[in-house]
Formats: structure tokens, sequence, C-alpha cells
């Protein structure tokens, strides 16, 4: 019972060490520290979705799938619908797949449902 508890307690602890989930969004993303700032194409893509009236970003996270990260977008269109969609990007910050949307098949529906979370980088 006590090295169950050992094990569990290492467990907990090596998740809250390794998540990217900090509220200065000061984690790692594709081999940079604070991504949200030290990565160009990143800060310059936030701030772009923030400048639009028609579209609000609510969160970005970090993915894993194929032994590479991936960095899903996510937002809500300010109008009647209100809908949410996004768009997964690379670390080079190439749109990999559009999300959400009138499409016969969601792309990112199936790629997140395989990937591992890591955590999120940038949240509202």
């Amino acid at each position: 019972m006590k090295l169950l508890s050992q094990i569990m307690i290492f467990i907990f602890l090596l998740t809250a060490i390794t998540s990217c989930e900090h509220e200065d969004n000061s984690c790692s993303a594709c081999g940079i520290e604070n991504p949200t700032e030290n990565l160009p194409w990143l800060k310059a893509t936030i701030m772009l979705y923030n400048a639009t009236d028609y579209q609000s970003l609510t969160k970005i996270e970090l993915y894993e799938y194929d032994a590479k990260q991936l960095i899903l977008f996510t937002w809500k269109l300010n109008g009647p619908e209100d809908l949410p969609t996004g768009a997964i990007y690379n670390c080079n910050g190439e749109v990999l797949y559009n999300c959400g949307g009138n499409q016969p098949f969601d792309s990112c529906n199936y790629v997140i449902s395989n990937s591992k979370y890591i955590g999120y980088i940038w949240t509202k």
C-alpha cells in the first residue's frame, strides 16, 4: 500500500512538473520556452486573432501527434451563431487543418482524438 501511495505521488508530481498549464504561459512548445512571447509566428497570430471584431480567440492548446507537436487554436465567431471553430498549426506556423465549419469530414476531431494532450499555451 505504501509503494502504491509513493507511485501515485510520483506520477502526480511528474504530471505537475511536465504539464504545460501555467497561467503565465511559461511552458515550452516546439522547443521554445514561453512561446507566446518567444515564438514570433505564434505571438503575431495571437495579436491578429485578437485584433478582429468578428472572432474571439478563446484558447491555444498543445498536443502531440505522430511524435510532432501541434498547436490548436480555438476561437468563436462573434455573431448570431456564435460558433466555435479553430485550426491546427505545426511548429512552423503552417495551418495543417481547419476545424469546424461545413466540412464533410472534420480532420481536427480525428487528429485531436488520436493525440496526446500536453496542456494549454494561452487562454483568455
